[in-house]
């Protein structure tokens, strides 16, 4: 009798606990699909950031365009 029980348990435990479980992870999907999307959203800004900084730091030494970066530096044109 218990072992008819126990098995009774299984079977109807197995299926609950599955569906329990996809159902928990398909929630949990969307809540990190929105903290990705969110995330994502303000990676552009600090791109901007760091381009607009390096850009003033090039001005600065002189270099207008990135035309220091295309043509090879003094000690090279010599040797």
């Amino acid at each position: 009798m218990a072992s008819g029980l126990f098995n009774l348990h299984r079977t109807v435990g197995g299926p609950m606990g599955v569906a329990l479980t996809a159902t928990l992870m398909d929630y949990r999907e969307d809540v990190h699909l929105l903290i990705l999307s969110q995330r994502q959203a303000l990676y552009p800004l600090g791109t901007e950031v760091a381009t607009n900084a390096i850009r003033g730091v090039l001005i600065q030494d002189g270099d207008s365009g990135g035309r220091s970066l295309r043509r090879p530096p003094e000690s090279c044109a010599r040797s």
